[in-house]
């Protein structure tokens, strides 16, 4: 079974995210799959931290129930159900032929880049790294990311 990748990217400029996915498409090797969001609304707002944990938990476990995700995250199943919807409309599950679903991602990298446009604010964000770069402190957050330090 091949090793899928995902990638998470906030890119407002929906057809500079589509260029950059056809450049994927058009590599002779596997080079992951790209899942983008245009807003941080959008983004935080479809994967929120209860469906990260989901997503987390699913994570290469092969084909799960719907019951049996809940119990392993302690949560209701008709919320969970809920949140799989959502999640397997996002591509982060997919059902199997048994009824269950599956993570089929065996890693997934979340990229951030807000620039600062006008007034509006820049984050930064990479995914957690052994040792981060100098200037970059422990963002808490769902997504388990780090945020560079502003410069004064």
């Amino acid at each position: 079974m091949m090793q899928r990748n995902l990638t998470i990217t906030l890119e407002p400029d929906w057809k500079a995210a589509m260029r950059a996915t056809a450049k994927l498409a058009k590599a002779k090797t596997y080079q992951g799959e790209v899942l983008n969001f245009e807003t941080p609304a959008q983004f935080f707002g479809q994967l929120t931290e209860r469906r990260w944990e989901l997503v987390r938990t699913a994570q290469g476990r092969g084909d799960i129930s719907v019951r049996e995700l809940a119990r392993l995250v302690d949560r209701d199943v008709k919320r969970v159900h809920e949140d799989v919807t959502v999640l397997a409309a996002l591509g982060l599950f997919e059902r199997t032929e048994q009824g269950g679903l599956v993570c089929p991602f065996t890693s997934m990298h979340i990229v951030c880049i807000w620039r600062r446009c006008k007034d509006a604010f820049v984050i930064l964000a990479q995914p957690r790294v052994a040792n981060p770069p100098f200037g970059w402190a422990l963002h808490p957050s769902p997504f388990d990311h780090f945020v560079p330090l502003p410069h004064r």
